[in-house]
């Protein structure tokens, strides 16, 4: 999943062909669109394929585990899918660290806060 400014025919073939994924980023203005393709309009609606949409909605909880892994272990600078990988393993990691022991500990609703954790 990605915002129309990643949105090119080599990602978006590296994504099919290499990953064997479907590429959720939808068409800039100046882009063809064709049958099974979506767009974000003026408004920030998210128009055409429907399943594509949906998918594209969701973007949100990535986006916001991006945010949680930024203030664990800081911006990522890397470049390149191991060194992101290997970045992005020491995020979740530290995540579901941070949730058991709100979970051991008989604190369920800290299980998100990263700060509580980082400060006691």
């Amino acid at each position: 999943m990605a915002d129309t400014q990643y949105s090119s025919k080599g990602l978006r073939r590296y994504i099919e062909r290499e990953l064997k994924g479907s590429p959720v980023i939808p068409k800039r203005r100046d882009e063809k669109r064709g049958e099974g393709d979506f767009y974000v309009d003026k408004t920030f609606r998210c128009r055409g394929n429907a399943r594509m949409c949906r998918l594209y909605r969701r973007r949100t909880a990535s986006e916001r585990m991006n945010s949680r892994a930024e203030r664990l272990i800081g911006r990522n600078t890397l470049r390149g899918l191991g060194k992101v990988g290997s970045y992005l393993g020491v995020a979740l990691t530290l995540m579901l660290l941070i949730a058991a022991a709100s979970y051991r500990n008989g604190k369920p609703e800290l299980a998100r806060s990263i700060e509580y954790y980082a400060s006691h």
